[in-house]
């Protein structure tokens, strides 16, 4: 819905844990609009994914563009009990 991966392109995830984060990508083949939370009231189901990502995560970003997006997110181990 929100890339040109979803006309029957690919997409892939990777996951990189280390000792002090977790850091997942999603890569996928880009998007004429940038990556944005929704705001309250805003209607439509765009951009609820990324509010919950940065309900949850320590960081998060994206960089790419028409022709190819990386959206990633970052959560710190040992901090609120997550392991």
């Amino acid at each position: 819905l929100h890339s040109a991966s979803g006309a029957d392109g690919k997409f892939s995830v990777s996951v990189l844990v280390e000792s002090e984060s977790v850091r997942v990508e999603v890569h996928d083949q880009g998007s004429a609009r940038a990556p944005a939370t929704r705001r309250d009231g805003q209607p439509s189901e765009s951009g609820v994914g990324l509010r919950l990502v940065n309900m949850v995560a320590d960081r998060w970003g994206f960089h790419g563009g028409p022709y190819g997006l990386v959206v990633w997110f970052e959560m710190d181990r040992n901090e609120h009990g997550r392991t």
